[in-house]
């Protein structure tokens, strides 16, 4: 071994090098090369030349409304974008009169392992509210549009999932539109669709205008919570102080007890993991927040993950968790939390759990402490179009709804508000000592679902 022998504080500035090289490379796991699979500054900003060809994009365009590649709606950035013109692009106008629907796609592999795969892109447009409409689809590559499907103000895009419907009308500038893909599309090929749509009976001028697509995907980082009590927008709540970003793994330690604050801004994780077997708290702040995983969710035993504090005075019912993968619970989920005034309302605050993503997902509570739902808006299914994908729920004797109301139930609603036509099943599997296997809806307490067949 070469031994740095000191002298005029050299060893000192050795030593410190070396140290700091040290602590960069213990925190390499949490810096992840990025993959740039559209380019929002060329083929997504349509830079790459004149046509969507050029650019890598394929047109399934309908007769009269048509997607054109140009400037002429004036781009986000750069001199080209997308948009929709009735004369082939010598103006960005549309015809209200007539029906039209007129696509434009890609494919794109997803890196094996790259789970943060993060979509986004610049639109602006008017039209209709529910009619006239920018659609944004993701799907197989062995799912093709055709022009005129579907028609307004059908969203059903058979074989694809749905993951934007124009809202706002006007939208008179540019406006960013970010969407966090399921982790489940690494290592496969996926096709991103763009829609524009009309009927034949109204709707104001200027339609859909859309520049600057983004897609990249990214090895996720894996992000520990101190064992603190802290806010989940605070650095201090954080190991080595890194506040988790989009698609990245999420654990809440031991003995932390952390809270989704206002300034969280309805975080987006890969997976989450709440505990370690002994304790560990995530809960719900006083402002409304969407969490948003696009992978599983797990709460260890000892652990928590609920509405509202305990004790605290949140009213709030309108927080969501959004869930790409399964959910299990093998400690407490209190969705339906005493809080409000003196903190002993009962089922004063709440969260709706949607379940996501064209895959089957698992509901599993059979090892939990405690599953306390919302009644009304306990768990909601909007997995796509695909009429054999499965939920499977396995409840147990600690599964509840509403605690303390009479005769509480929790629905399961088969869709959601973007106006999927979602087919589904429903399978019940039976929780230690509660259910019989084959049970029929009529006798199942604390549920109601719909396990037809759409």
């Amino acid at each position: 071994m070469k031994t740095i022998t000191q002298k005029n504080g050299v060893g000192k500035i050795v030593t410190a090098f070396i140290l700091s090289m040290v602590f960069a490379f213990a925190n390499f796991n949490n810096v992840n090369a990025q993959t740039t699979l559209i380019s929002s500054t060329g083929d997504g900003g349509f830079e790459n030349g004149s046509t969507f060809a050029a650019n890598g994009w394929t047109v399934v365009n309908h007769t009269t409304n048509t997607w054109q590649t140009s400037g002429v709606s004036t781009a986000f950035a750069g001199t080209r974008a997308a948009f929709i013109s009735n004369d082939n692009g010598t103006t960005y106008t549309y015809t209200n009169s007539t029906v039209q629907t007129s696509h434009f796609y890609r494919d794109v592999t997803i890196p094996s392992g790259e789970t943060k795969i993060n979509f986004s892109f610049q639109w602006k447009g008017n039209g209709e509210s529910g009619w006239d409409r920018l659609l944004v689809y993701y799907a197989p590559t062995s799912v093709t549009p055709v022009a005129g499907t579907p028609a307004a103000s059908s969203t059903t895009l058979t074989g694809a999932t749905l993951v934007f419907t124009q809202a706002t009308f006007p939208q008179s500038t540019y406006i960013n539109q970010t969407i966090i893909l399921p982790a489940s599309l690494a290592g496969s090929s996926v096709r991103l669709i763009f829609t524009w749509q009309n009927d034949g009976g109204g709707g104001t001028a200027p339609p859909a205008s859309v520049d600057n697509i983004s897609l990249t995907s990214a090895p996720p980082a894996n992000i520990s919570s101190n064992a603190v009590t802290g806010n989940w927008s605070s650095a201090a709540s954080w190991v080595g102080g890194v506040v988790p970003s989009i698609g990245d793994n999420v654990t809440i330690a031991n003995g932390a007890t952390i809270s989704i604050d206002a300034s969280a801004g309805n975080p987006s994780v890969g997976t989450l993991t709440i505990g370690g077997g002994i304790s560990g708290v995530l809960q719900y702040g006083t402002t409304a927040q969407t969490l948003t995983t696009n992978s599983d969710v797990t709460v260890n035993a000892g652990a928590s993950f609920r509405s509202a504090a305990s004790g605290g005075t949140s009213t709030v019912t309108t927080h969501a968790l959004s869930v790409g993968g399964n959910l299990t619970n093998n400690g407490t989920i209190n969705f339906s939390a005493t809080a409000g005034t003196g903190g002993t309302i009962v089922n004063a605050s709440g969260v709706n759990i949607t379940f996501t993503g064209a895959n089957d997902a698992t509901f599993d509570c059979s090892g939990a402490t405690l599953t306390n739902l919302r009644s009304s808006t306990g768990v909601t299914l909007n997995k796509g179009t695909s009429s054999s994908t499965l939920l499977n729920f396995v409840p147990s004797s600690t599964y509840q709804s509403a605690a303390g109301a009479t005769s509480a139930t929790t629905t399961i609603t088969v869709g959601s508000t973007t106006g999927l036509s979602v087919g589904m099943y429903v399978s019940v599997t039976a929780g230690t000592g509660v259910f019989a296997v084959g049970t029929t809806i009529a006798t199942i307490p604390n549920l109601l679902y719909n396990q037809q067949h759409f």
